[in-house]
Protein backbone atom coordinates (compact mmCIF):
# COMPACT_ATOMS: atom_id res chain seq x y z
CA UNK A 1 0.00 0.00 0.00
CA UNK A 2 2.83 2.43 0.84
CA UNK A 3 4.44 1.87 -2.58
CA UNK A 4 1.08 2.53 -4.26
CA UNK A 5 0.67 5.78 -2.31
CA UNK A 6 4.21 6.79 -3.25
CA UNK A 7 3.51 6.19 -6.93
CA UNK A 8 0.23 8.11 -6.75
CA UNK A 9 2.02 10.93 -5.00
CA UNK A 10 4.63 11.06 -7.74
CA UNK A 11 1.97 11.08 -10.46
CA UNK A 12 0.06 13.90 -8.79
CA UNK A 13 3.14 15.89 -7.88
CA UNK A 14 2.39 15.63 -4.17
CA UNK A 15 5.74 14.19 -3.13
CA UNK A 16 9.36 15.05 -3.82
CA UNK A 17 10.15 11.65 -5.29
CA UNK A 18 11.98 10.75 -8.47
CA UNK A 19 10.08 10.42 -11.74
CA UNK A 20 8.94 6.98 -12.89
CA UNK A 21 11.73 7.03 -15.47
CA UNK A 22 14.32 7.82 -12.80
CA UNK A 23 12.91 5.16 -10.47
CA UNK A 24 13.28 2.53 -13.19
CA UNK A 25 16.86 3.63 -13.88
CA UNK A 26 17.72 3.47 -10.19
CA UNK A 27 16.28 -0.05 -9.89
CA UNK A 28 18.12 -1.22 -12.99
CA UNK A 29 21.46 0.17 -11.88
CA UNK A 30 21.01 -1.20 -8.35
CA UNK A 31 20.40 -4.60 -9.95
CA UNK A 32 23.68 -4.51 -11.85
CA UNK A 33 22.41 -3.26 -15.19
CA UNK A 34 23.89 -0.44 -17.23
CA UNK A 35 21.59 2.38 -18.33
CA UNK A 36 22.12 3.53 -21.89
CA UNK A 37 20.25 5.27 -24.69
CA UNK A 38 20.04 3.71 -28.16
CA UNK A 39 19.87 6.15 -31.04
CA UNK A 40 17.53 5.25 -33.90
CA UNK A 41 16.69 8.54 -35.62
CA UNK A 42 14.52 10.40 -35.05
CA UNK A 43 14.10 8.78 -31.62
CA UNK A 44 16.24 7.80 -28.66
CA UNK A 45 15.28 4.61 -26.82
CA UNK A 46 16.05 3.92 -23.18
CA UNK A 47 17.85 0.64 -22.63
CA UNK A 48 19.21 -1.32 -19.70
CA UNK A 49 21.98 -3.80 -20.46
CA UNK A 50 23.99 -6.60 -18.96
CA UNK A 51 26.92 -8.47 -20.46
CA UNK A 52 25.55 -12.04 -20.79
CA UNK A 53 27.42 -15.12 -19.65
CA UNK A 54 27.11 -16.54 -23.17
CA UNK A 55 27.38 -13.67 -25.68
CA UNK A 56 26.08 -15.91 -28.47
CA UNK A 57 22.68 -16.24 -26.72
CA UNK A 58 20.95 -12.92 -26.09
CA UNK A 59 17.63 -12.21 -24.36
CA UNK A 60 15.81 -8.99 -25.26
CA UNK A 61 12.91 -7.64 -23.17
CA UNK A 62 10.11 -5.25 -24.19
CA UNK A 63 7.82 -3.69 -21.58
CA UNK A 64 4.04 -3.31 -21.68
CA UNK A 65 2.13 -0.22 -22.81
CA UNK A 66 2.60 1.64 -19.55
CA UNK A 67 0.23 4.58 -19.03
CA UNK A 68 -1.04 5.76 -22.44
CA UNK A 69 -4.23 7.09 -20.84
CA UNK A 70 -5.21 8.48 -17.44
CA UNK A 71 -8.49 8.53 -15.50
CA UNK A 72 -9.80 5.34 -17.15
CA UNK A 73 -9.20 6.62 -20.66
CA UNK A 74 -10.61 10.12 -20.25
CA UNK A 75 -7.27 11.90 -20.70
CA UNK A 76 -4.19 11.21 -22.79
CA UNK A 77 -1.12 10.78 -20.61
CA UNK A 78 1.70 13.28 -21.08
CA UNK A 79 4.19 10.55 -20.17
CA UNK A 80 3.47 6.88 -20.93
CA UNK A 81 6.38 5.55 -18.82
CA UNK A 82 5.07 2.54 -16.88
CA UNK A 83 4.85 2.37 -13.10
CA UNK A 84 4.81 -1.43 -13.26
CA UNK A 85 7.73 -3.03 -15.11
CA UNK A 86 7.52 -6.85 -15.20
CA UNK A 87 9.86 -7.05 -18.21
CA UNK A 88 12.54 -5.18 -16.27
CA UNK A 89 11.90 -7.45 -13.29
CA UNK A 90 12.50 -10.49 -15.51
CA UNK A 91 15.74 -9.09 -16.89
CA UNK A 92 16.97 -8.39 -13.36
CA UNK A 93 16.45 -12.09 -12.57
CA UNK A 94 17.84 -13.33 -15.89
CA UNK A 95 21.60 -13.77 -15.58
CA UNK A 96 21.73 -14.65 -19.28
CA UNK A 97 19.70 -11.60 -20.25
CA UNK A 98 21.23 -8.84 -22.27
CA UNK A 99 18.94 -5.94 -23.11
CA UNK A 100 15.79 -4.12 -22.02
CA UNK A 101 14.63 -2.33 -25.18
CA UNK A 102 12.55 0.79 -24.57
CA UNK A 103 10.00 2.35 -26.90
CA UNK A 104 10.06 5.72 -28.61
CA UNK A 105 9.12 8.53 -26.19
CA UNK A 106 9.04 6.35 -23.07
CA UNK A 107 11.32 7.03 -20.07
CA UNK A 108 11.59 10.72 -21.01
CA UNK A 109 14.26 10.14 -23.63
CA UNK A 110 12.39 12.52 -25.95
CA UNK A 111 10.20 15.17 -24.39
CA UNK A 112 9.51 17.17 -27.54
CA UNK A 113 8.67 16.51 -31.24
CA UNK A 114 8.99 14.11 -33.01
CA UNK A 115 7.22 12.62 -29.97
CA UNK A 116 3.46 12.87 -29.92
CA UNK A 117 0.71 11.13 -27.99
CA UNK A 118 -0.22 9.17 -31.12
CA UNK A 119 2.91 7.05 -30.56
CA UNK A 120 1.58 5.67 -27.27
CA UNK A 121 -2.15 5.75 -28.01
CA UNK A 122 -3.65 4.91 -31.44
CA UNK A 123 -0.21 4.34 -32.99
CA UNK A 124 1.46 2.41 -30.18
CA UNK A 125 2.13 -0.51 -32.59
CA UNK A 126 2.45 1.64 -35.71
CA UNK A 127 4.85 1.13 -38.61
CA UNK A 128 6.84 4.06 -37.22
CA UNK A 129 7.24 2.50 -33.78
CA UNK A 130 7.92 -1.05 -35.01
CA UNK A 131 10.44 0.06 -37.63
CA UNK A 132 12.26 2.31 -35.18
CA UNK A 133 12.59 -0.39 -32.54
CA UNK A 134 13.79 -2.88 -35.15
CA UNK A 135 16.46 -0.44 -36.34
CA UNK A 136 17.60 0.19 -32.77
CA UNK A 137 17.82 -3.54 -32.03
CA UNK A 138 19.62 -4.30 -35.28
CA UNK A 139 22.14 -1.56 -34.54
CA UNK A 140 22.74 -2.83 -31.02
CA UNK A 141 23.19 -6.43 -32.21
CA UNK A 142 25.69 -5.28 -34.82
CA UNK A 143 27.84 -3.77 -32.06
CA UNK A 144 28.13 -7.01 -30.09
CA UNK A 145 31.65 -8.50 -30.04
CA UNK A 146 30.36 -12.02 -30.77
CA UNK A 147 27.76 -12.60 -33.52
CA UNK A 148 24.71 -13.98 -31.69
CA UNK A 149 23.68 -17.55 -32.43
CA UNK A 150 20.29 -17.08 -30.81
CA UNK A 151 18.32 -13.91 -30.06
CA UNK A 152 15.25 -14.47 -27.89
CA UNK A 153 12.70 -11.67 -27.73
CA UNK A 154 10.39 -11.46 -24.70
CA UNK A 155 7.48 -8.99 -24.55
CA UNK A 156 4.88 -8.38 -21.87
CA UNK A 157 1.28 -7.44 -22.78
CA UNK A 158 1.50 -4.75 -25.50
CA UNK A 159 5.22 -5.39 -25.50
CA UNK A 160 4.38 -8.90 -26.70
CA UNK A 161 2.58 -7.41 -29.68
CA UNK A 162 5.69 -5.38 -30.47
CA UNK A 163 7.95 -8.40 -29.95
CA UNK A 164 6.00 -10.41 -32.54
CA UNK A 165 6.13 -7.54 -35.04
CA UNK A 166 9.75 -6.49 -34.42
CA UNK A 167 10.97 -10.08 -34.77
CA UNK A 168 9.81 -10.09 -38.39
CA UNK A 169 12.36 -7.37 -39.17
CA UNK A 170 15.33 -8.69 -37.20
CA UNK A 171 16.64 -11.87 -38.86
CA UNK A 172 18.73 -12.85 -35.83
CA UNK A 173 15.63 -13.44 -33.68
CA UNK A 174 14.97 -17.18 -33.23
CA UNK A 175 12.35 -17.13 -30.44
CA UNK A 176 9.52 -14.78 -29.56
CA UNK A 177 7.91 -15.19 -26.14
CA UNK A 178 4.75 -13.06 -25.90
CA UNK A 179 3.34 -12.91 -22.37
CA UNK A 180 -0.33 -11.87 -21.89
CA UNK A 181 -0.22 -10.21 -25.31
CA UNK A 182 -3.37 -8.97 -27.14
CA UNK A 183 -2.28 -10.25 -30.54
CA UNK A 184 -5.60 -9.31 -32.14
CA UNK A 185 -5.70 -5.65 -31.21
CA UNK A 186 -9.06 -5.06 -32.94
CA UNK A 187 -10.81 -7.88 -31.06
CA UNK A 188 -9.14 -6.74 -27.83
CA UNK A 189 -10.29 -3.13 -28.32
CA UNK A 190 -13.86 -4.18 -29.10
CA UNK A 191 -14.00 -6.51 -26.09
CA UNK A 192 -13.20 -3.58 -23.80
CA UNK A 193 -15.22 -0.94 -25.66
CA UNK A 194 -12.05 0.98 -26.56
CA UNK A 195 -11.42 2.99 -29.71
CA UNK A 196 -9.67 0.90 -32.35
CA UNK A 197 -5.92 1.44 -32.58
CA UNK A 198 -6.33 2.73 -36.13
CA UNK A 199 -2.68 3.75 -36.62
CA UNK A 200 -1.31 0.40 -35.44
CA UNK A 201 -0.40 -2.88 -37.14
CA UNK A 202 -2.66 -5.74 -36.08
CA UNK A 203 -0.72 -9.05 -36.01
CA UNK A 204 -3.98 -10.97 -36.53
CA UNK A 205 -4.39 -9.45 -40.01
CA UNK A 206 -0.87 -10.23 -41.21
CA UNK A 207 -0.64 -13.16 -43.60
CA UNK A 208 3.10 -13.61 -44.13
CA UNK A 209 5.45 -14.73 -41.39
CA UNK A 210 9.11 -15.61 -41.80
CA UNK A 211 10.38 -19.10 -41.09
CA UNK A 212 13.01 -20.08 -38.57
CA UNK A 213 11.23 -18.38 -35.66
CA UNK A 214 9.56 -20.15 -32.78
CA UNK A 215 6.66 -18.07 -31.44
CA UNK A 216 5.09 -18.77 -28.05
CA UNK A 217 2.10 -17.01 -26.50
CA UNK A 218 1.71 -17.47 -22.74
CA UNK A 219 -1.65 -16.49 -21.27
CA UNK A 220 -3.01 -16.59 -17.73
CA UNK A 221 -6.17 -18.68 -17.39
CA UNK A 222 -7.84 -15.85 -15.47
CA UNK A 223 -6.64 -13.00 -17.68
CA UNK A 224 -9.66 -10.74 -18.14
CA UNK A 225 -7.56 -8.05 -19.83
CA UNK A 226 -6.66 -10.37 -22.71
CA UNK A 227 -9.42 -13.01 -22.72
CA UNK A 228 -8.72 -16.13 -24.73
CA UNK A 229 -11.84 -15.41 -26.80
CA UNK A 230 -10.16 -12.31 -28.26
CA UNK A 231 -7.32 -14.39 -29.72
CA UNK A 232 -9.21 -16.67 -32.12
CA UNK A 233 -8.20 -14.80 -35.28
CA UNK A 234 -4.64 -14.26 -34.07
CA UNK A 235 -4.10 -17.95 -33.36
CA UNK A 236 -5.38 -18.79 -36.84
CA UNK A 237 -3.24 -16.19 -38.61
CA UNK A 238 0.06 -16.37 -36.70
CA UNK A 239 2.22 -19.51 -36.53
CA UNK A 240 2.38 -19.42 -32.74
CA UNK A 241 2.00 -21.93 -29.91
CA UNK A 242 -0.35 -21.16 -27.01
CA UNK A 243 0.24 -22.11 -23.40
CA UNK A 244 -2.38 -21.25 -20.76
CA UNK A 245 -1.10 -21.01 -17.18
CA UNK A 246 -3.71 -22.14 -14.60
CA UNK A 247 -4.61 -19.63 -11.91
CA UNK A 248 -2.71 -16.73 -13.48
CA UNK A 249 -4.29 -13.43 -14.53
CA UNK A 250 -2.92 -10.56 -16.64
CA UNK A 251 -0.04 -10.17 -14.21
CA UNK A 252 1.40 -13.46 -15.45
CA UNK A 253 4.09 -14.66 -15.07
CA UNK A 254 6.79 -15.53 -12.57
CA UNK A 255 10.35 -15.69 -13.88
CA UNK A 256 10.39 -19.46 -13.31
CA UNK A 257 7.58 -19.81 -15.89
CA UNK A 258 9.59 -18.01 -18.57
CA UNK A 259 12.71 -20.04 -17.93
CA UNK A 260 11.30 -23.20 -19.49
CA UNK A 261 11.33 -21.51 -22.90
CA UNK A 262 14.41 -19.33 -22.54
CA UNK A 263 16.72 -22.18 -21.52
CA UNK A 264 15.83 -24.30 -24.56
CA UNK A 265 18.23 -24.29 -27.47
Amino acid sequence: MSRLLLVLGCLLGLTGCASLAEQAKQRAIAGGLRSDVLTAPPFHLQSFQRTPRDPAVLHIYIEGDGRPWLAHGRYVSADPTPNRTPALDWLLQDKDGALYLGRPCYFNTDASPPCSARLWTLGRYSEEVVANMAVALQGWLAQQPVPPRQVKLVGYSGGGVLAVLVAERVPAVTLVLAIAAPLDIDAWSRAHGYSLLTDSINPATQRQWRGGVRRQLVLGQRDDNVPLATLTSALAAIPIELTVIPGEDHHCCRWSVLQQWLVRE
